[in-house]
Formats: structure tokens, sequence, C-alpha cells
């Protein structure tokens, strides 16, 4: 049988470098297929030439053995191919079941009126897709209170609702933890029982025998041959089994750096207070509705507590704005790129030197030479890969847009630093070099905040672990050497 998916000999090249050398694989019906690689490795450049985003230098596309060239997104959609990006998002001006139904209105078992959406048959719809993969959410939720991970289910759905004969997810675990990964693979795999093929691309090994059937290496262009999930052995990739030393040795400095008393906002927060010592690392941990994403908010000035007491070195401090916090010493490291402000057709050093670009400038003239080799410098630090004469950050791959959301907050004078997920799109070397990064800050008397997904990451990094429930710190770990990991994960 013909596969619903073939490429043959794909090429690309950015000026003078070849991002793409020679990429074919065959994608079978109700097949899942993962692409596995290092940041860098040009999954997501291959995946923005099969959603039409982006046109290949060579090679060769088969749709159902007929060779089609796919020229953009809408040419895509209608060749039956659904793309997911890792920076994918809803319409929040939508209901959920516009998001789920939105470009398939006017599809058989429509549900508009004369070119009217009829919304008491939509919600209806979308009420019964949603119960068929038992997701935990309700029709009439509001689209923002989904997690990043919902979000990702919703266009799933949508996937389905547009009979989509081939789905695309890009970086498909980042910024998940285990169970939301879970749910992940379980809709998956039904969305390949009811028929559909399915590419995935990640650098996180872990999950991948859950939901691959097959599974293809991608490293610096090229591409591995096909290997079954029962064949793969990561050992033969890495040269080792996946597992690496967290760097972090020393202890803390026994004066507090800042305390947090009585945190509350909007039932979302009640009554959280800690304490945090000079040169230490804390991990948060705790599931989508934990509260984390509010503390975060909180603590960075993003939205301002109702009820709470914010300290820096014993002197009580306001707290209402990020402008008010990073004056306090506080700065925020995001996981998505795009709402940390990372400017996609701006080049690299510009967008590493943009929050702090009044250091680097003389009135209203800004010193090109000091900026680029301030740039230089934690390129090189962070080891982030670009091809020679890569200008924009548009062209970075999901991990190394990351660490330049990393690299440009390191840059600033901060006392207080508040960690969402800073390694979620990063592959094992890169994360190595961040886990170097915030080790050297902590061993400067710096103070990390590390909220995270990754268990194993707070259990290698962290001096006290708190775990939150439902906006309550509900659980305190201390000492590092000791942690009781199996307490902890009960304990979420």
């Amino acid at each position: 049988m013909e596969p619903v998916l073939r490429i043959e000999s794909i090429t690309k090249k950015f000026d003078r470098d070849t991002v793409l050398d020679g990429a074919s694989f065959s994608l079978a019906r109700k097949e899942i297929l993962c692409i596995f690689g290092k940041n860098a490795s040009a999954k997501s450049t291959l995946v923005r030439i099969l959603s039409g985003e982006l046109a290949p230098d060579g090679g060769s596309i088969y749709i159902d053995g007929v060779k089609r060239r796919i020229s953009n997104p809408r040419n895509a959609s209608r060749l039956g191919i659904f793309t997911i990006f890792e920076d994918h998002k809803l319409s929040a001006q939508l209901s959920l079941p516009e998001n789920i139904f939105f470009g398939s209105f006017c599809s058989p078992g429509n549900h508009t009126s004369f070119g009217v959406v009829r919304n008491k048959n939509l919600t209806d719809a979308a009420a019964s897709v949603i119960q068929k993969f038992s997701l935990p959410f309700l029709a009439d939720a509001p689209v923002s209170s989904l997690s990043p991970a919902e979000v990702r289910l919703v266009l799933l759905l949508r996937a389905y609702v547009h009979k989509a004969r081939v789905i695309i997810i890009d970086s498909c675990f980042s910024s998940l933890d285990d169970a939301e990964a879970e749910l992940l693979c379980r809709v998956l795999r039904q969305l390949r029982d009811c028929g559909a093929s399915i590419l995935l691309t990640t650098q996180m090994e872990r999950h991948m025998e859950n939901v691959a059937d097959s599974v293809m290496i991608m490293d610096k262009g090229l591409l591995s041959a096909k290997t079954t999930i029962a064949q793969f052995n990561m050992t033969d990739f890495s040269g080792r089994a996946g597992a690496f030393a967290y760097p972090k040795l020393h202890k803390p400095q026994p004066s507090i750096a800042y305390s947090f008393r009585n945190l509350c906002y909007k039932n979302r927060l009640i009554d959280v207070s800690f304490d945090v010592y000079h040169g230490e690392i804390i991990g948060f941990l705790g599931s989508h509705d934990s509260g984390k994403n509010e503390l975060i908010r909180a603590l960075t000035g993003d939205c301002s507590a109702e009820i709470g007491l914010f300290y820096r070195h014993g002197c009580e401090f306001r707290n209402t704005s990020p402008k008010s916090a990073k004056k306090n010493g506080i700065s925020a490291i995001m996981n998505d790129s795009l709402s940390f402000g990372l400017i996609p057709h701006m080049d690299i050093p510009i967008n590493i030197a943009l929050p702090d670009l009044d250091k680097f400038s003389c009135g209203r003239i800004v010193d090109d030479k000091r900026i680029r080799s301030h740039a230089s410098n934690i390129v090189d630090r962070l080891a982030i890969e670009h091809p020679r004469g890569t200008r924009h950050v548009r062209h970075l791959s999901a991990g190394n847009k990351q660490k330049i959301s990393f690299g440009r907050s390191i840059s600033s004078a901060t006392d207080l630093y508040v960690l969402d997920d800073p390694t979620a799109s990063v592959d094992s070397v890169g994360k190595v070099h961040i886990y170097n990064i915030m080790d050297a800050l902590s061993r400067g008397g710096k103070s990390l905040l590390l909220f995270t997904s990754d268990i194993d990451e707070a259990l290698g990094m962290c001096d006290r672990i708190f775990v939150l429930r439902h906006g309550k710190i509900v659980c305190e770990f201390e000492g590092r050497v000791g942690f009781d990991a199996p307490a902890i994960i009960s304990s979420i």
C-alpha cells in the first residue's frame, strides 16, 4: 500500500549553510512516526516545509503516491496535512467550540445557516467531540483558562474535525509534565485508531515509547533509517543512557535575601509564605491548577497580590508591576520565547540586549559593537547554535530561542531569578549548559526559584522543594541529598 506521505531528498539552505541534507522518509496510514533529535538538528525546518510555511530548495513530496507541491499552509490543509507548532495559540476572541471548529464551519454536517454560525449546534458538537476523547475540560470552558497541554489537545480536536489525514506536531512533549504527556499520548493513539497518520518531533526520549510505532533520528539535517520503537536504543544515539550529573553541589548562604508573606490572589493563591536564602535554588512543583502560574505572576509583578508583603534584605517593598519587580532585583525567565518578548524579525544580538539597551547607548546612539560583543559572550556561554550568517531569531529552533530568552535575562542586574520551566524545549546538552549557568549564579550569591514540570530537574538542582496544590504550599522538602522522590511525587 502506498504511504500517505513520502518525502525524497528534501534539502534546505540558509545562506551558505545546508540545514536539511537529503531528508527522506515515508509515513504509512495509521502510523505514528517520531523524529528524535537535539536542538538545531533541523526538525522544525522539516516541519515548516511540510506545513507549507517554508519552501524546500530541492527534493520531492508525495501524497498517496502523487507528487505534490506544498506552496502554503492553506494548500497543506487542502491536502489533508494539519500542523501544530510548539507556540501554536488559540484565538482568545473565540469560544472553545469556535476554536475547535475554526476553519470547518461550512463542512458537511455544517453548523451554519445561511452563513451564520449556529452556536447551540456548535457547542453540542464540541461537547460530543470532547466526550469522545474523554478530555478534562468542558465545551463552555473559557479559552484563557486552558493550560498549554490543554491548548495542544484542543488543536488535536481541530485536526480531528478537519478530518486531517496527516497530523504533524513539532516539539510534541515540550512543557508537559508526565501526566499531561500520558494524556496526550492516549489522544494520539485514539486519533491513529480513527485513521490518522501522525508525525511527531521531540528531543525528549522518555515519552516516545508510550506512543510511537517507529522512530527516526535527525542530526545536523540528516535523517537515519526508520526503526521500530521496540528496536530503538537511545544509547546507540547518544553514547549513554541519557542521564547526566547535575552540577549543583554547594550550600546556600545562611542569610535571607527575600521574604514573601501571606500572598493571596483571587482564590488561586492562598496564604503563601516562604523565605529565600542567598545562593539558594528553590524548586516549585505542582499541576496546572496548583497556583504555580499565579505565584510566578505575583512574584514578577505581572499581577498584584490582593494580600501579601514583600521583603528584600529585611526591607519591605511594593511589587505592583514588572518594572517595580525589576527595580527590586527580580527577573523572570519564561518557558515561552514568544511571551518573553523575542522579536522574530530582529537579529540575535539585538534580542539578547533588548531589555538592557540603555546600557549599550549614549543618548540616542546605540553602540552596535558593544551589543555584538556582549551577545557573542552569551551565545558562547549557552552554546546557542545557529547556521552561519543567520540574522533573524525566527530561523532558530525552539530550544535555541529558549536559550536566548534565558541569556537575555541572566545579563541583567538581578538578585532573584524566577524561572518558569527554563529547559522545557532544550535538549540534554543544552540543559547542561543552562544548569551550569544556574549553578554559577547561585555560587555568586544569586537566588533562583525554579518552577518546573521535570521532577528529576528539581531533585537534581534544588536545595529545597515546595509542592503547590490548589494555591497553597502543602509540602516542603529540605536537603538536596536526602530528597525523598516517592514522597514528593505522591504529594503533587
